[in-house]
């Protein structure tokens, strides 16, 4: 999983956000900038709105870590 700061402005193009969609793991992302454009289409993307609090992006993380565990415990349980 990639995690890196949300920007607060609006940005035209993020050398952060090419290097995590090359990963292939998911995102979370304002839907700012240029943010909502790279992101259509990208499966593992999770867009909040611009404003949101932080307390709906601390639940939008927790919510990531917790269907990473949920699929690394089933990998490891097995058949």
């Amino acid at each position: 999983m990639t995690v890196s700061g949300l920007p607060q402005v609006a940005e035209t193009y993020s050398y952060t956000l090419s290097a995590a969609m090359v990963t292939g793991e998911p995102v979370v992302a304002l839907g700012t900038g240029a943010f909502p454009e790279r992101l259509r289409g990208y499966g593992a993307a999770t867009l909040l709105p611009p404003d949101a609090p932080p307390a709906a992006i601390n639940d939008a993380l927790v919510a990531l870590m917790r269907r990473a565990h949920a699929r690394a415990s089933a990998a490891t349980e097995g058949p």
